[in-house]
């Protein structure tokens, strides 16, 4: 809800807002309708391919935990030619 709370600033510096999640787009959507809908698309990541491509994987969560796969919390800056140009994960 960060993101949300965030949102118009964002869009003042010409950024977009997108969240990835560990989650399956079902659990996604059940998310978004309970929150009333959210502004940024929400990408669908299960098995957490990207999450750990990205080298953001939570690492301190055992496998066989249900929370296993999450990201750490964080935030990308993209510029339009897809480059990352800046970026912060908590530890």
């Amino acid at each position: 809800m960060e993101l949300d709370k965030s949102f118009d600033k964002f869009g003042a510096q010409g950024l977009a807002v997108v969240a990835i999640s560990y989650d399956t787009p079902e659990i996604l959507a059940h998310f978004s309708e309970q929150m009333g809908g959210l502004r940024y698309p929400l990408l669908a990541v299960p098995a957490s391919e990207m999450i750990r491509a990205f080298g953001i994987l939570k690492r301190n969560v055992p496998e066989d935990h249900a929370f296993f796969g999450m990201a750490r919390p964080g935030t990308f800056v993209i510029d339009a030619d897809g480059i990352v140009t800046s970026k912060y994960f908590e530890p």
